[in-house]
């Protein structure tokens, strides 16, 4: 292991040194180049500070009349998210809406919407990143659009099967998937003779049909899904939603951070009644319902759990050890939390390849997920932003991050060039059994709370980790991805991974970190745990049927539910991305007809 840490550390030293100059570079030029969005404040009018939301505290004697007290609302959202975006929007068509999101907007940041500037954008303000007990790294959106602001891009829609595990109506989940894409989701392009069309025919080479074309259905087989990004490069986020609400009847506040719900305790049943929350300057406001409101909790699948134990909901045992008062006993806050494992390989190419994506995507019966992209935004910098996969989880510390990044790079042009000239290919375990848990790190909602996923604790997903690797070695050995492999180990594969050193020309298998001996189930399950990484689809940790009832409301607590990816028992398909903006818009409907109101007009 020692031996094997030192080999790590030396190709991370070189690794990230290319990855932060280029991150840096790449982040002022876009700054550049891309002004922000002149007309975003005219089309958001309702958009502004949170710090605005009630005036400042004065020591001195009032010169002119109080201010108004600030207004009360029919809903309060906390998260402008995925979810949150397209809830708000669907529910100010007939009731008032305050939405809180903790970042900032993502229209005066070009890093943000802009296809170029991915990965650049885990850099920014716009993500925070947090490590789990796993040791594994992860990111969480902390801007306007959330996930969707500065993830991948890739639209697809939930199973079949999922949605009827949910009980949902299926003709009002396709059509608010309908209403998503026709506004945010698009067909990608692809270049004639590309690395993706070849990445296309090397999964059907390697079995994993039938080819299904073009769809964002959710299918067995390979087919070209959609994705947020439009044809000109610019993405459109779950924050673009907003522009079908009401803008009259809707209110946004950036940079408020909810600290807890408030709850009426009064009555027999905890109640409701509005938020604290801070503003940018750590100023507290209360923000309140008008009676018959609801607070709606989508804050993801960290930050709702994260809140819900804040305000004294959840397992007593989570709370007791910060001292904080239980108000009511919920069972299944912060239990049986889940992320997905991927574990991604890079391939570098003797020919250039185009900048793209992830846009084709093979889905096996047994659990297995294949994507890929290519150029240096999707293989260089995406696997050096955080996840050091070629290092073992537990060697993936604060102190190596501090190291890495304290030294500076001197590689020739040409390496750096090399190591851009490449694809990325990732395998998904998109339906794992390990379950981990969520507690709180302290009383303050801007701290990450602590979470374990017990990545491949489950013998399940350790065979179907291993039967992905099976696959990406068929993938990367098809005659369909030869113009793109090399025969023999390239001299800038031993700057990506130091290992390749130790391969021979007869045993390469064209990938860094290498890929196993397949045949071999026990070095296949180590290098499943050694190289796992993640791309941000955690969920879980207030499921549904536990923690909330069958329409999202917290158990146990009146005017207060839970809508987001907290609630899902197992991840929606292919990606989580398109379930939650539907989501949003789903229960939206289902409020808006739970109050009388024509749906047809929204």
């Amino acid at each position: 292991m020692a031996g094997r840490t030192t080999r790590g550390s030396t190709w991370l030293a070189g690794r990230r040194g290319v990855v932060l100059a280029a991150v840096l570079a790449a982040v002022v030029l876009l700054e550049r180049t891309y002004a922000q969005d002149p007309n975003w404040q005219q089309l958001y009018p309702y958009i502004r500070d949170a710090a605005t939301y009630s005036p400042p505290p004065t020591t001195t004697p009032p010169t002119s009349p109080p201010s108004a007290p600030p207004p009360t609302y029919d809903f309060i959202v906390v998260g402008g998210g995925a979810v949150g975006c397209p809830l708000a929007a669907t529910l100010s068509k007939g009731f008032s809406v305050l939405l809180l999101e903790r970042g900032g907007v993502p229209y005066d940041q070009p890093s943000v919407y802009r296809r170029e500037a991915f990965p650049y954008v885990l850099s920014t303000r716009a993500s925070v990143p947090f490590r789990s007990e796993d040791g594994v790294w992860n990111r969480r959106g902390i801007v306007l659009g959330g996930g969707s602001s500065v993830n991948a891009g890739f639209y697809s829609r939930a199973s079949a099967d999922f949605v009827q595990a949910a009980g949902w109506d299926p003709a009002r989940v396709n059509a608010s998937f309908e209403w998503v894409e026709s506004r945010i989701a698009f067909v990608p392009q692809q270049q004639p003779g590309g690395w993706q069309e070849a990445f296309r025919d090397a999964m059907l080479e390697a079995g994993l049909g039938p080819w299904r074309g073009q769809t964002p259905e959710h299918l067995i087989g390979t087919k070209l899904a959609n994705s947020i990004f439009d044809n000109n490069g610019t993405r459109r986020t779950a924050a673009d939603l907003l522009k079908a609400g009401d803008a009259s009847r809707l209110t946004v506040l950036m940079f408020a951070t909810v600290q807890r719900i408030l709850l009426d305790t009064t009555g027999a049943t905890p109640r409701a009644a509005g938020v604290v929350f801070t503003d940018s300057t750590n100023r507290r406001h209360v923000a309140r319902l008008n009676p018959g409101g609801e607070v709606l909790l989508a804050a993801g699948a960290l930050g709702s759990p994260q809140l819900l134990l804040l305000s004294g909901l959840g397992p007593r045992e989570k709370l007791e050890p910060l001292g904080i008062p239980l108000v009511r006993e919920v069972p299944g806050v912060g239990v049986n939390i889940t992320d997905v494992p991927i574990n991604g390989i890079n391939v570098l190419s003797p020919r250039p390849v185009e900048e793209s994506s992830l846009q084709f995507v093979a889905v096996t019966p047994e659990g297995n997920i294949i994507e890929g992209a290519s150029g240096s935004n999707h293989t260089l910098s995406w696997a050096g932003a955080g996840e050091l996969n070629t290092l073992p989880p537990i060697n993936r510390t604060g102190q190596t991050e501090a190291m890495i990044d304290a030294m500076l790079p001197y590689i020739p042009g040409f390496i750096q060039d090399s190591l851009n000239q490449a694809g990325f290919i990732l395998h998904k375990v998109y339906l794992p059994a390990s379950r981990g848990s969520l507690s709180l790190a302290s009383l303050n909602a801007s701290d990450n709370p602590i979470v374990r996923y017990n990545y491949f604790s489950a013998p399940l997903d350790v065979a179907t980790c291993v039967r992905g690797a099976q696959l990406l070695t068929k993938i990367v050995a098809s005659n369909a991805l030869a113009p793109f492999r090399y025969d023999t180990p390239p001299v800038p594969l031993f700057l990506l991974d130091p290992s390749a050193a130790y391969v021979t020309p007869g045993n390469y298998r064209g990938a860094s970190p290498p890929l196993p001996d397949v045949s071999n189930f026990t070095a296949a399950a180590q290098w499943c745990r050694d190289t796992v990484t993640v791309i941000w689809h955690f969920h879980g940790g207030c499921h549904r049927g536990v923690c909330v009832d069958s329409s999202y409301r917290v158990n146990g607590v009146q005017s207060l539910r839970v809508v987001d990816g907290s609630t899902f028992l197992t991840s929606p398909g292919t990606n989580p991305m398109a379930t939650c903006l539907m989501l949003g818009r789903f229960i939206g409907i289902n409020l808006l007809e739970e109050r009388g109101f024509n749906i047809s007009a929204a």
